[in-house]
């Protein structure tokens, strides 16, 4: 009778029980770290699309939004293809405009109309975004004047725009190429290349885009492209900013065209001039008013540019 074999693990095989146990704990706690560091990112992620949606618009609900502007007006001056059914948009009628409407529009030029047309009193919210810029400031004094006379008590006002203080202290510290370097599409349409792009070219297109038919001022008007960088290199701030946009007027053929400049005090002495007493700089995104702190549809044109201030009617 033969022997009973004793059946062994393969040289080297020799694996005991507690080791099997002990690679399973281990399998175990490595998918457990692995799902730890899944919920990691995902929580991470999500901070992420929180913060580049803005600090408001995580929270932001529409029906909560709009809890207690039911039945109230809410107006966008300069709408352009800005739409919401809750809001009416104030437009003139303009060949470059009326093409990416999205919706009706009641018609106000700001420049000809001497009035909102609406009654004293009757507007909760009123909002203009990159408007202001557009039109020389007597006519934006009088809109202001008739936005103070629309709103209701507790009414607010948001006004955003390009930031004249940001681009005048990008020419001072030379640092156009940092903040500015999306804007080159200004340029690149009219085959200039970089080389040839200044920081008073910038300026130009920001505050006084009219001033030439393309980008490069010194190439239609060299005299004046000499005269305006004397004025930066010997004037204050203001004078040299109103000097650039004086030398422009409002054309509608060319109702695109920026023809003013605006700082946030700038903006916030004609509000106070309208009769505001309560002004203050707001942020991105960051109104009082809920409805307006949705940057889907509020503060969504070059927000890393722009100047955002807030007049309440108390």
């Amino acid at each position: 009778m033969k022997p009973k074999e004793s059946r062994q693990a393969p040289q080297g095989t020799d694996i005991k029980e507690h080791e099997v146990a002990d690679a399973r704990g281990n399998s175990g706690q490595d998918e457990q770290r692995l799902a730890e560091n899944i919920e990691k990112e995902i929580t991470a992620l999500k901070h992420r699309i929180w913060q580049l949606k803005g600090l408001n618009h995580s929270a932001y609900r529409e029906e909560r939004a709009y809890r207690g502007f039911e039945g109230k007006r809410l107006i966008n001056i300069g709408a352009g293809a800005f739409y919401h059914r809750r809001w009416t948009n104030l437009d003139v009628s303009s060949a470059h405009y009326d093409n990416m409407r999205r919706g009706a529009h009641v018609e106000y030029n700001i420049m000809t109309d001497e009035r909102i047309p609406f009654e004293d009193n009757s507007v909760a919210l009123a909002y203009t975004s990159h408007t202001i810029e557009h039109i020389k400031d007597e006519y934006i004094q009088r809109m202001f004047n008739e936005v103070y006379r629309c709103l209701e008590s507790g009414g607010i006002f948001r006004v955003t725009c390009p930031d004249a203080d940001l681009y005048y202290a990008a020419m001072k510290m030379n640092l156009f190429d940092r903040f500015f370097h999306r804007r080159r599409a200004w340029f690149e349409k009219a085959g200039v290349v970089d080389s040839e792009v200044s920081g008073f070219d910038y300026m130009k297109m920001a505050f006084a885009t009219a001033l030439s038919s393309t980008p490069l001022l010194r190439h239609e008007k060299p005299e004046l492209w000499e005269l305006i960088q004397e004025k930066f290199r010997t004037a204050p701030k203001e004078e040299f900013l109103e000097f650039l946009s004086s030398q422009v007027n409002f054309s509608i053929p060319r109702i695109a065209c920026h023809i003013n400049w605006w700082t946030a005090e700038k903006v916030a002495r004609f509000l106070r001039n309208a009769g505001f007493k309560m002004v203050r700089n707001s942020t991105y995104g960051g109104s009082l008013a809920a409805p307006m702190c949705d940057i889907n549809l509020f503060d969504n044109t070059m927000s890393d540019e722009s100047l955002y201030v807030e007049a309440y009617k108390v």
